[in-house]
């Protein structure tokens, strides 16, 4: 089987660690630039697991700008962010056959958009992970958080073909190692709402106020993380996705204190100056309300508060 992972950020490099120590894969990183390309080349995949133990993985890693496909990849992991999954569609077409099975990665909503360009490919899934991962170096990851992950179709609901379940069980055998917990659900719409709602309450805070996820829990954060929340929520409810707020709260929390001394990757952007993907998470409840007219004047704080930043 024949396995790409179609960008390297910590999530892309996490699962570029795990399947190429896997027997009977053969396994692409495909990187955005020549400098990450030759130094996973050179240097391997540096990953430390949530074991705290580091080894060196010998990978293969292409340019996205240089790849030359002469048999198309059965499977690809498509871990790029939201921002960037406009411009990858046309290679993801190049480099996939009518029956590769195609995951897509991304936070928020706005990808079922993107995959209904791709034309001749109806094996597509999202995936959905609390899991944590930080990107060292352009080799280097480290797993720093256990979470559970869940692969659904989308955005057409359906059953998985039968080789993203061969993967998948052949992953499942791992898990001890891997530090994994893997799981079909179709209903995966549910799961990105879910994850949608914690990254609409825990991201634009902490990168607006520049404090590691664990703070939010000092009390101080208490109101307005409820207003989040509710706004959302009910957003959420008019798509027909019903989440209970106490619950839901319960695991923003959850995620706080098993991520409390990470940075989130909204704050890590806004570091490095990267644009973030605030449009696609607290920005969609903003747009998907007005549609539905529900006003979320607090997301909309948010949404207005993170661009001040990426300009500023």
């Amino acid at each position: 089987m024949k396995i790409a992972i179609l960008g390297c950020g910590a999530l892309g490099l996490l699962w570029g660690a795990r399947l190429s120590q896997l027997k009977n894969l053969e396994t692409v990183l495909i990187t955005r630039t020549g400098e990450q390309q030759q130094c996973l080349c050179e240097k391997g995949l540096i990953f430390t697991s949530f074991r705290h133990q580091t080894r060196r993985i010998p990978v293969r890693a292409e340019q996205s700008s240089q790849i030359t496909v002469n048999n198309p990849f059965d499977v690809v992991f498509v871990t790029v962010k939201q921002i960037h999954l406009a411009d990858v569609i046309p290679l993801l077409q190049t480099i996939t056959h009518p029956e590769s099975q195609i995951l897509f990665w991304q936070n928020g909503l706005g990808h079922g958009d993107q995959i209904a360009r791709l034309r001749r490919r109806p094996w597509t899934y999202a995936a959905v992970t609390t899991e944590g991962a930080w990107k060292k170096r352009g080799n280097e990851v480290e797993h720093t958080g256990l979470g559970e992950t869940w692969i659904g179709a989308f955005p057409k609901a359906g059953q998985p073909h039968p080789a993203l379940l061969s993967l998948l069980d052949m992953i499942q055998g791992q898990r001890q190692d891997f530090g994994i917990s893997l799981n079909y659900d179709s209903q995966v719409l549910r799961r990105i709402w879910e994850k949608m709602a914690i990254n609409c309450v825990i991201n634009p805070l902490t990168a607006i106020d520049q404090v590691k996820n664990g703070e939010l829990l000092s009390g101080e954060y208490t109101v307005i993380m409820e207003e989040i929340l509710s706004e959302t929520l009910e957003v959420a409810a008019k798509q027909g996705i019903v989440l209970d707020r106490e619950d839901t709260m319960a695991k923003v929390r959850m995620v706080c204190r098993k991520t409390a001394g990470n940075y989130s990757s909204m704050l890590q952007d806004l570091q490095k100056g990267r644009r973030t993907e605030i449009d696609f998470i607290n920005g969609a409840v903003v747009e998907l309300g007005k549609k539905n007219g529900i006003d979320a004047p607090i997301n909309q704080e948010m949404v207005r508060l993170i661009h001040a930043r990426e300009t500023g």
